[in-house]
């Protein structure tokens, strides 16, 4: 079975090579030339544990092989799943340009063949399917194909973990589909493992899911972080072990109820912010989704407030700052809550000093020369008056607070993630998210 995979960012070769693994023949497909050089020579343009081996392991196999040519990925796959990006446009509005353009081509190709298996793993609104993408297929495809919707419900940092053990599959179809094939692929990718449920459902239904549990999830987390403000307005207060109780609730769960300073990343951000201009285009009040939305844009700033308690001006002040990535074992600072600090930082003319095992080069890429890019966490923290720990790395989280205040001019420790919360913080100067000490 050869299968072509149009998209190779983080769902797309995820997928590729999870799919590649199970004995598939993929054809990775995309326009970035510089992204497809790093590829056919065993570089993944990003960090995501595991897919290094994986990439090295199948192009010596040559289960997979990767190209710009459609013509060739279209004519010699017998099913194409779609990953490519769907970003907000200057209205905050979902951007279809990528996706159109990538039907277009494929739709030319299909045309040509007997029947052919289309699954849109892009996240699009609910309607997307029905009004721009069957349509485009149906007029340049001839009606030689098969449109299935199939959301991706990967985390950053554990693409390969969630692409083998999907904990449920969501198949949105037409008239026209039929999901046997679909059904088949994920049976050969978990192997012997059970099959987790699968919901086959109207195009709507599915695209409004991927939206649905995204949304949830950021929403979670700002409740998290609504009650770590409270908790810090009541003695010995504290909001880990308040979320514990509750995540104990079988209704509830634990995930995603971690405080700190707030979601990031490719995804939760856009499709919350998709979601609410979907919602508004429809004269749709979304109360909850904005202040959810709100309550995370602050949370930066509260941070920021502590720094500036601590040590009146901040003007002249070297600050150190520990993780740039959104979240750990990924280099993704797209929405990252160091984007804000260091902005805020940099207007009020601090001495910035950061590191990150993994982002340095993305934060340098918009940053340059204006911060400090230490080579170590000693190296980062040496001389500064205040750090802040914005990613919750486990080097990070190996270290004992009296390690990292002892290289510092100044005791103060601004702790965004929490990582320190139950250690001895004794004579240091520390705030962390939610907890009052009093």
């Amino acid at each position: 079975m050869d299968i072509s995979v149009i998209g190779l960012g983080y769902v797309g070769l995820a997928t590729s090579l999870v799919l590649s693994n199970s004995g598939f023949r993929i054809i990775g497909v995309d326009n970035k030339r510089e992204k497809l050089e790093k590829l056919k020579i065993g570089n993944i343009p990003f960090h995501e544990p595991g897919l290094d081996l994986i990439l090295k392991k199948n192009q010596i196999k040559k289960q997979i092989e990767f190209t710009n040519d459609y013509e060739y990925a279209i004519k010699n796959s017998y099913m194409t799943f779609v990953c490519v990006d769907t970003p907000l446009n200057a209205k905050r509005t979902i951007d279809l340009t990528f996706l159109k353009e990538s039907i277009n081509s494929l739709s030319k190709e299909i045309s040509k063949k007997r029947k052919h298996a289309v699954i849109i793993k892009s996240t699009v609104v609910p309607g997307t399917c029905d009004n721009v993408i069957k349509p485009i297929l149906n007029k340049k495809a001839k009606g030689k194909f098969h449109l299935i919707l199939n959301p991706e419900f990967l985390r950053e940092g554990f693409a390969l973990c969630d692409t083998l053990n999907p904990d449920r599959i969501v198949m949105g179809v037409g008239d026209n589909a039929n999901v046997t094939n679909l059904q088949t692929v994920y049976k050969k990718i978990v192997k012997k493992r059970k099959l987790p449920p699968m919901i086959v459902t109207s195009y709507v239904n599915a695209e409004l899911i991927k939206y649905a549990s995204n949304a949830f999830l950021a929403t979670k987390i700002s409740f998290a972080n609504s009650i770590a403000d409270l908790c810090e307005k009541i003695s010995h207060a504290d909001i880990g072990i308040v979320m514990n109780g509750v995540g104990l609730d079988k209704r509830i769960s634990n995930s995603f109820l971690n405080a700190g300073v707030g979601f990031g990343g490719s995804c939760l951000p856009k499709d919350l912010q998709t979601l609410i201009s979907f919602s508004d285009q429809l004269e749709q009040k979304s109360s909850l989704l904005k202040a959810t939305m709100e309550i995370n844009r602050l949370r930066p700033k509260i941070l920021l407030k502590k720094a500036k308690e601590k040590l009146g001006s901040i003007q002249g002040k070297k600050i150190s700052i520990l993780g740039l990535a959104f979240k750990p074992n990924t280099d993704d600072i797209r929405h990252a809550p160091s984007l804000p600090i260091i902005k805020n930082l940099l207007k009020e003319n601090a001495i910035i000093s950061v590191f990150d095992p993994k982002a340095m080069p993305n934060m340098e890429s918009i940053f340059h020369k204006s911060i400090l890019y230490a080579k170590s966490v000693s190296d980062c923290v040496k001389n500064s008056d205040c750090c802040i720990i914005l990613t919750e790395w486990d080097i990070f989280k190996k270290l004992s607070p009296q390690k990292i205040v002892r290289h510092m001019n100044k005791p103060i420790i601004i702790d965004g993630r929490r990582i320190f919360s139950n250690s001895n913080t004794l004579n240091i100067d520390y705030y962390c998210v939610g907890k009052n000490f009093s």
